[in-house]
């Protein structure tokens, strides 16, 4: 996500610049690139493979075993050896139940309330908070610090960067001191 901010923002300030590109045009062109992008992610979805639980819950139990072979299969070739032993655990999936949104949502209130509670807090923070940051940080820029509206892309990539650079530098740290 934060690349592709990063490369639009680049692109914005390629487009918006009245001295490279006449203004008619360049809205449209970015405007344009956009509706590309939209119809080049029909394409890439086609060769995102399914997870093996949305495959076995929906009657393609081979299907899911192929996907679970190829994930094991470049594992140990990442390893350079066989995977640990599960210890025979494993887990069952009733294939033939089929979740509804009104069973998830009980799941979800009844057995886990707090979890719940806790992700909506999260996503409804990141919803209200840091999207209405991101998406009115132009008008803000440009009406109140009376930034050009052709320099306002830069301060998206500053933005764009940081966000990358967060989980790149950090992203470790959660895996390995989050877990202890």
């Amino acid at each position: 996500w934060w690349l592709g901010t990063i490369l639009g923002s680049l692109a914005a300030l390629v487009l918006l610049d009245p001295q490279l590109v006449d203004q008619r045009y360049g809205w449209r062109l970015a405007f344009g690139m956009g509706a590309i992008l939209a119809v080049a992610v029909l394409f890439v979805r086609n060769s995102v493979p399914e997870s093996p639980r949305w495959l076995l819950t929906h009657g393609r139990p081979d299907d899911a075993g192929t996907v679970v072979d190829g994930i094991e299969a470049g594992s140990r070739r990442e390893r350079g050896g066989e995977l640990p032993s599960t210890g025979g655990r494993s887990i069952a999936i009733d294939t033939a139940h089929r979740a509804t949104l009104g069973s998830i949502f009980a799941a979800m209130w009844r057995t886990y309330r707090g979890r719940a509670l806790v992700a909506l807090t999260l996503m409804s923070t990141q919803a209200f908070i840091y999207n209405a940051f991101t998406f009115t940080q132009g008008l803000v820029l440009g009406t109140f610090f009376h930034v050009p509206d052709g320099a306002i892309p830069a301060y998206y990539l500053a933005f764009a960067a940081g966000n990358l650079a967060g989980p790149l530098l950090l992203g470790r740290f959660f895996d390995v001191v989050g877990r202890k």
